[in-house]
Formats: C-alpha cells, sequence, structure tokens
C-alpha cells in the first residue's frame, strides 16, 4: 500500500481543479504567479528533507520575483506550508512513525501557538519583517554548517562514542574501587532532585524555543521547525547526553511541527481583517498543487546517505539569499545592518563556547579512559 503516503494528493488535487476551472483561474493563476510554480518544486523538496520550510524559498520569490509585499509574502509562505509540510508529515505519521518525538512535537505546538498569537497580534514594519527573515535563515545557516560540518568531526565523534563504551564497560564490572562505590552511592540519592532539575530545564527551554519559532511563523510564515531543530541539537542533546537523539529525528518532528503552526497560523489569519488578498490566493493555487506532492517526496529522500546532498543544497540558497535580501531590500540602511552583524556575531560566539565546552569534555573523558586503563594494567600484573 505504498500509496496511502500520497493520500494527500488525492485530497488535494480534486479540490484545486474543481476551483480553478469552475472559477476559470487558468490565466489568473499562471500568467502572473507561473514563477511561483517552478520555485515551488524545489521549495516542496526541501519542506519535506530539511528542518527548514518551504517558506525558505516562497516568501524570498514571493518578496523579490513578484513584488509582494512582506505582510503577502509573509501570507503566502505560510499558506503553501499549511498544504505541503502537512502532507510530508502525513508520510511521516504513517510510515515514519520512530522518526518522531511526542513530547517535543507536542510542547513546540503547544507553545508555538502562544508565539504565533502574539507575533499576528504585534504589528511589524515591513522592514523589520524582511530583517527577521534574513537574520533567521543566515543565522540557521551558520548553526546548521556547525552542526553538520564542525561539530560532527569524525574523529571527535569517535572518541566520544569509544569513551561512552568504555564508561559503561567500567561501571559493569564488579571489581570496583570503594571511593568509586561511595561516589555512586552519593549520585544515587542526588539523583531524584537532579532529574528534577533537568527536567525543568528541559522543558523551560523547550517551551522558550516554542514562543519563539511560533513567533517567527507569524511574521515570515517560516520558524517552528527551526527552533525544534537547534532546541533539539544543542538544547535536549546536551541536557540528556545519556539519551541523544539523531538530528533525522528532530528534522522528522519539525516537520511536523512546521505542518500544525502553519495550519494555525492560516486559521488565525482568515479569521483576521483583513484576510489573504487576492493575489495571496492566487499565488497560493499557483504553488498548493506542486508542493502537496513535492513535500512527501521529499520526506521519502530523507536518509542518512542523501542528507549530506540536502545539506550542501541548503548552504548554496542560504548565501544567495541573503545576497540578494541585503542587496535589494536592506541596501544602505546602516541600522538593519548593524543588527545583522550583533546577531550573527552573537550566534557565532556562542557555538564557539559550544565548541570549546565539547572539546574540553571529550578531553576530560580520554584523560579518564587513560587512567582507567593504567590501573586495569596494574591489577593485572598484581593478579598475575
Amino acid at each position: 500500500m505504498n500509496y496511502i503516503k500520497f493520500y494527500p494528493v488525492l485530497l488535494v488535487w480534486p479540490i484545486w481543479l474543481y476551483t480553478v476551472i469552475t472559477q476559470n483561474l487558468w490565466y489568473d493563476i499562471f500568467s502572473d504567479y507561473w514563477p511561483a510554480t517552478i520555485g515551488m518544486i524545489l521549495g516542496s523538496f526541501i519542506a519535506g528533507s530539511t528542518p527548514l520550510g518551504g517558506g525558505v524559498i516562497a516568501f524570498p520569490i514571493a518578496v523579490l520575483v513578484l513584488q509582494f509585499t512582506s505582510y503577502e509574502s509573509r501570507d503566502a509562505s505560510v499558506l503553501v506550508q499549511s498544504i505541503g509540510m502537512n502532507a510530508a508529515a502525513f508520510l511521516l505519521i504513517t510510515t515514519k512513525s520512530y522518526l518522531l518525538n511526542k513530547t517535543i512535537i507536542y510542547t513546540n505546538i503547544v507553545f508555538g501557538c502562544i508565539g504565533m498569537l502574539f507575533g499576528l497580534a504585534f504589528n511589524e514594519s515591513p522592514e523589520l519583517i524582511n530583517t527577521i527573515y534574513t537574520v533567521t535563515v543566515l543565522c540557521f545557516g551558520i548553526i546548521y554548517f556547525y552542526t553538520n560540518i564542525i561539530d560532527k568531526n569524525p574523529q571527535t565523534d569517535s572518541v566520544e562514542i569509544e569513551t561512552t563504551d568504555n564508561n559503561k564497560q567500567i561501571q559493569n564490572e564488579t571489581d570496583i574501587e570503594l571511593k568509586d562505590v561511595d561516589i555512586k552511592t552519593e549520585n544515587t540519592t542526588k539523583s531524584g532532585f537532579e532529574l528534577a532539575k533537568r527536567d525543568i530545564l528541559a522543558y523551560g527551554l523547550m517551551g522558550l524555543f516554542g514562543i519563539i519559532g511560533g513567533f517567527i511563523t507569524a511574521s515570515v510564515g517560516s520558524g517552528s521547525d527551526i527552533a525544534v531543530f537547534v532546541f533539539g541539537i544543542y538544547c535536549w542533546n546536551n541536557i540528556y547526553p545519556e539519551n541523544k537523539l539523531d538530528d533525522n529525528i528532530f528534522t522528522a518532528s519539525s516537520v511536523v511541527v512546521m505542518g500544525v503552526m502553519s495550519a494555525l497560523t492560516v486559521f488565525t489569519r482568515a479569521l483576521s481583517n483583513p484576510g489573504f488578498t487576492s493575489e495571496v490566493m492566487l499565488c497560493f493555487g499557483a504553488m498548493s498543487f506542486v508542493v502537496v506532492i513535492g513535500a512527501p517526496i521529499g520526506s521519502l529522500v530523507l536518509t542518512p546517505s542523501n542528507l549530506k546532498y540536502l545539506q550542501y543544497m541548503f548552504y548554496c540558497l542560504a548565501i544567495i539569499q541573503f545576497i540578494l535580501f541585503g542587496w535589494l531590500k536592506i541596501g544602505d540602511n546602516v541600522t538593519v545592518w548593524i543588527i545583522t552583524s550583533i546577531i550573527v556575531i552573537l550566534v557565532i560566539s556562542l557555538l564557539m563556547i559550544h565548541y570549546f565546552i565539547k572539546k574540553r569534555r571529550i578531553n576530560k573523558r580520554m584523560n579518564r579512559k587513560d587512567r582507567v586503563e593504567s590501573k586495569s594494567v596494574i591489577k593485572f600484573k598484581a593478579v598475575d
């Protein structure tokens, strides 16, 4: 029953065809908005395969090519993701549910809704919307590059895995020194309190990231998926090092969160005054029939062997979009450039701190491993 993966197509295409045919919208849609159709062939693929929704293509096309206002671009972006991301989410739920973390999904949706409402209530200027989008994509590009290229150094990972395995082996040995027993006993008495502190920290940060992601989604049409991925890699996996989750789990979970958040944003915007303009709806018509099939295909290729190529594709898109927005939209606005530079420097500084902390932790594990191996050799000789 492989066709079940594309059930959303069987729902969207008949509705799309009925609307276009009965309203005679062929010319209105494709005479002016065909660039959105072409662009979302790639955008829908990105939506289902990376922790960044199709809004990374829809928003710049609407702003730079179709000359939409920032508000209209936001609406077009979130509308198309309400179809594409939910189509990809349906595929993940029905065929790759093992990649989904329910705790992360539910928590980010609840707190994301709060952030989304704040974002819609806050009447941002067009300049601020463009700035939020530009900074979000650029900073996430930097974080994504650091995560996959610098932080995923094979030697570093192998050392971390090896030392972790050795630690487990050591803990399972029955011949443990009295000092180690005392330390273990002390840790046991504190474990309940430490677990409570970790849970409070983890869920507090998860809620904060959810609110931030919802606010950005309401501003530029995408953001909750980025918040889920960044939280997972740099918060969850550091707070629970013994229960680390794979990048693919955070990516797949971010797709589901973004699908629900985009649907909630569309529903709220549709009930607001003013609602969606006719231009936005025609643009949506030019994209919706493409993304409903492109996003699930993107989710199908979300495999470890293909992930590297998808990452490189995103790096190129992030750089190109930053250059275009900087040139065409920011221009000589010194204030925006200063704010952008400060945020980028802050992100890079935090990543550097993370790198050195992780390096120091690995060095400690290596030193501990060497000491344990030395003691084991001495014990073995003594027995002989």
